[in-house]
């Protein structure tokens, strides 16, 4: 049997089994000796034992109720077997019986603190902190404590006194700076870890928390700098996430992919990494590979709505229409989806040219939020194309109550009003587009609303900013040749055109150069515009018409003749067909 100094010996070695089996046989011969006990007990909580532990403390009390020490280390068990009430009340009689020792405080505060009792923690550890006025943990925990009930001034104040006790301790600067940045005074928080940082240059969270200020503040390329320092002294799943989401910020894609794919091999249950993988390639325009990565996401969980929809819209992007439309189809029949989903499908099925489905998809979206304001908008421009003129009307003017500056709903009134001929109020609209973004498409149709209000000097200031952006845009090009014709400025309109034509051949743009060629005395190739427009519409009467002009001023008066003709079959009260006849005869 080994002596108490041997016994000794041993827990000062770290050799608590062999202390332990030693201390058991002395108790067996020795059961009332409370002492050995008690050096079993601390044994046990070595060993981490806490349940043992706590048997031989509770034995030691019941003996000698006022052994406060006995008391401290019940209490830990308690702590430690998370039984916090019989915790705080082993701590108070470790305060009731030595009421000037300040770890009691320290142990009954956080005790409270787990509880959720953050008023008891900041009056117990004030008082220790009276007791041990130099003791950096008092503050921190009173700091905490208004942390914790969002009181962050006086938080920010106790943190700041920690500090002062403890240097740079990790955790009271992680605090401050929370309290900081969750105030806004994110230079403060910056401050804070770069300080902390200076300290300990080579510390792994001093490094991440300047480059998460840095992150918050959009400063993408500076975060990456203390990311990539923070992981390369310890690496962590927690940097590596961070340093990727910089990284896409930049864009650095290629960087940030890199990072995924070794998130993904390490933790193939989380969907994000392989999904944000995903996002990298679509930003790099792989949609192939970011194409299949998210069909493998979809095929694993095909109830993850999120993957879907992206799957989707890159379905949209590489004209895959009636895919990303079998995916929405998906989607709202095996899950309970949101308006928005709803929504993104009705635009879908516009695109697919099946305005019938999405009307009753948008209905069914406004029904589920009344105040979607794009889907009573877009609601509006397919009662317009059906001429449903009082339907869209309330749809538009119901759209502008709700988002009076939403550039997409004020651009899309003006052209309500622009479609409806009330081009004056279209006017103020189309303004008001411009002055919340100045885009060569708003200015073309603000132009195009001006040469109907024949401010055509407006018109014409206006286009010729358009091109100036977007001078390759065939539509552009057709109503800069519009303008230009109104203006008479006969050569610029010829030019605007045929460019336009070059880009994509329209009937519109056709037929406005052959008027164009006729201003110009260019009969003959008006003519075989008009005659070409006619191959495909003979029974146009103004396609006629102005054929039957062509011909008379070629002096070709038996052509003419016959193109007035076939006019008055099909309109015989066509007075300037008429007169061509009168005067060709």
């Amino acid at each position: 049997m080994k002596t108490l100094e041997e016994i000794n010996d041993l827990i000062s070695e770290d050799k608590f089994s062999d202390a332990k089996t030693a201390l058991e046989e002395v108790i067996n011969t020795e059961p009332n000796n409370f002492e050995y006990k008690k050096l079993l007990g601390l044994v046990n909580i070595n060993l981490d034992n806490y349940i043992d532990a706590k048997s031989n403390f509770e034995e030691v009390i019941k003996y000698n109720p006022e052994d406060a020490t006995s008391w401290f280390y019940l209490g830990s068990c308690y702590d430690s077997m998370e039984d916090y009430q019989s915790a705080e009340e082993a701590f108070k009689k470790v305060i009731e019986l030595r009421p000037d020792y300040s770890e009691g405080y320290k142990n009954l505060s956080m005790i409270y603190m787990k509880q959720g009792k953050y008023q008891k923690t900041m009056e117990c550890a004030q008082k220790g902190s009276e007791i041990e006025p130099d003791e950096y943990i008092f503050p921190y925990l009173i700091g905490t404590s208004f942390m914790a009930e969002k009181d962050f001034d006086n938080a920010i104040v106790f943190f700041n006194k920690s500090r002062e006790l403890s240097g740079n301790n990790p955790q009271v600067i992680n605090s401050l700076g929370t309290c900081y940045l969750t105030t806004g005074k994110n230079d403060k928080a910056l401050q804070v870890y770069l300080d902390a940082l200076e300290a300990n240059p080579d510390d792994a969270l001093a490094n991440y928390n300047v480059g998460s200020v840095y992150q918050l503040l959009n400063k993408h390329e500076k975060a990456c700098v203390y990311f990539e320092k923070a992981n390369s002294l310890e690496e962590s799943e927690t940097f590596l996430v961070a340093w990727a989401l910089s990284l896409m910020k930049i864009p650095r894609p290629d960087e940030a992919i890199e990072i995924y794919k070794k998130l993904a091999v390490a933790h193939p249950e989380k969907t994000n990494y392989r999904y944000n993988m995903v996002l990298c390639y679509e930003e790099k325009g792989e949609y192939d590979t970011a194409i299949k990565i998210l069909e493998s996401i979809v095929m694993v969980n095909p109830q993850f709505v999120m993957p879907a929809q992206k799957l989707a819209s890159l379905y949209i992007e590489t004209g895959e229409l009636r895919k990303a439309k079998d995916i929405y189809d998906r989607i709202i029949l095996k899950n309970k989806v949101n308006a928005e989903v709803f929504y993104q499908y009705a635009i879908l099925s516009t695109q697919l040219c099946d305005t019938d489905a999405a009307e009753k998809i948008l209905k069914k979206v406004i029904k589920m939020n009344p105040n979607a304001a794009k889907a009573h908008k877009d609601l509006g421009v397919i009662y317009l194309g059906k001429r449903l003129f009082d339907w869209a009307e309330d749809e538009f003017n119901t759209a502008i109550s709700l988002a009076p500056d939403d550039i997409d709903i004020v651009f899309e009134y003006a052209n309500y009003l622009y479609s409806i001929a009330d081009y004056k109020k279209a006017d103020e609209y189309y303004t008001k587009a411009l002055n919340l973004d100045a885009n060569s498409i708003i200015k073309t149709f603000t132009a195009l609303n001006k040469l109907a209000l024949n401010d055509l000097n407006s018109a014409k200031t206006l286009i010729l900013d358009a091109l100036h952006t977007a001078g390759e845009h065939e539509y552009i090009l057709f109503v800069a040749g519009r303008i230009f014709f109104a203006l008479k400025d006969y050569d610029c309109a010829k030019n605007y055109l045929i460019k336009a034509l070059e880009r994509k051949v329209s009937d519109d743009t056709m037929n406005l150069l052959g008027l164009t060629y006729f201003e110009l005395g260019e009969y003959e190739k008006a003519n075989n515009i008009f005659l070409n427009l006619l191959d495909k519409n003979p029974k146009n009467t103004i396609l006629l018409l102005n054929s039957a002009k062509c011909y008379e001023k070629l002096n070709n008066q038996d052509d003419a003749l016959a193109q007035a003709e076939k006019l008055l079959d099909i309109f015989p009260e066509c007075e300037d067909a008429l007169e061509l006849v009168r005067r060709v005869s």
